[in-house]
């Protein structure tokens, strides 16, 4: 998997009532250079089903991994230490929550404010809604 633009991890556990709506706006973004690692932490529902079938729409762009079993915390952070994550100079992450619907310019509208005065250190960009 080459190093995406962004690179989107998304902790899930029992997350199939609200996930499909979720991956649809990440498959909606203005921008298409991202992919997205999701890290399950035990769903005992459909939330795997419904991330290999997105997978498969979204050939190379969707990684499925298995939580460490712990909670959310535990869970987005073994996203973000995983050995194999495809970061390279250039690639942003961004966290997604399971229940979240994004906006089609979510990532677009970061990416540029990150770039009026990162001047390529790292930087940080947090939206509340």
């Amino acid at each position: 998997m080459k190093a995406p633009r962004v690179l989107i991890l998304m902790a899930a556990r029992d997350g199939a009532a609200h996930l499909a709506e979720q991956l649809d706006s990440i498959a909606a973004q203005d921008m298409p250079d991202w992919a997205l690692w999701v890290s399950d932490d035990g769903s005992r529902d459909g939330t795997r089903d419904i991330v290999r079938a997105f997978a498969t729409r979204h050939s190379g762009a969707v990684r499925l991994l298995d939580g460490p079993g712990r909670g959310a915390c535990a869970n987005f952070l073994s996203l973000l230490t995983h050995p194999d994550l495809p970061l390279a100079a250039g690639t942003h992450v961004a966290f997604a929550d399971q229940d979240d619907v994004w906006y089609p310019d979510k990532l677009s509208r970061a990416l540029a404010f990150l770039a009026q005065g990162a001047d390529g250190r790292p930087a940080i960009y947090g939206a509340r809604a």
